[in-house]
């Protein structure tokens, strides 16, 4: 076999990431023995700038996928430290979140399922009450009228809202088997939703974030 991917063609990892980690390395020490050293800074900066940008877009989301829970930090919040992150937060709304995140057993997938919900609801609603989506979602944590069937204008109200929402959270934990991505991706599409595009990775890396400060 010749040519000049011949050494590459027969390796497992020809490509990908791990393919062009290979690739480097390879022509990293051709490069140093033709005594060229300034070529292979020049490649060393060249792939450590698409790893970077890689990094910070896909990595955070796909390992904590991969991992399959949310990472678990140790460290208790309370009403007083999430007030500083949230202002909009109030003894009443903390208490209601803290309520049912006990009823429904959200701390089964998170550890800290208060800090967690109200990363959730700055992500949905920044935090307004009364909040309608042009898909007609409502309320504190967005939900649709489909899943309440009193009047719609009552998923304004705090303790309904924060009800349904959290009840609907952890049916989508559960169906995501602990996966927060996906769990995410459940509440903001749709379990149904099965396409790559159902991903809105902004909005989990947004929810992810919140939630990782709040708890830091």
């Amino acid at each position: 076999m010749r040519g000049k991917n011949a050494l590459f063609r027969n390796r497992p990892y020809s490509r990908g990431l791990a393919g062009t980690i290979l690739r480097f390395r390879v022509q990293n020490s051709r490069c140093r023995s033709n005594g060229n050293p300034q070529a292979s800074s020049w490649r060393v900066i060249a792939i450590l700038i698409p790893v970077f940008i890689w990094y910070n877009t896909l990595t955070f989301p796909v390992i904590v996928q991969h991992i399959g829970m949310v990472y678990q930090p140790r460290k208790r919040v309370s009403y007083d430290s999430l007030k500083h992150k949230y202002r909009w937060l109030t003894p009443h709304l903390y208490n209601t979140v803290k309520k049912y995140t006990i009823r429904y057993n959200t701390r089964r997938y998170v550890k800290n399922p208060v800090a967690f919900v109200l990363a959730l609801i700055y992500a949905e609603s920044q935090g307004t009450r009364i909040c309608k989506s042009q898909a007609n979602a409502r309320g504190y944590m967005q939900i649709m009228p489909f899943h309440y069937k009193g009047p719609s204008h009552h998923l304004y109200r705090t303790d309904l809202n924060i009800r349904l929402g959290i009840k609907y959270l952890t049916k989508c934990f559960k169906i995501a088997r602990g996966k927060s991505v996906e769990a995410l991706k459940n509440y903001n599409a749709g379990p149904n939703c099965k396409s790559s595009k159902c991903y809105s990775w902004r909005y989990i890396n947004k929810i992810h974030r919140r939630y990782y400060e709040s708890v830091r």
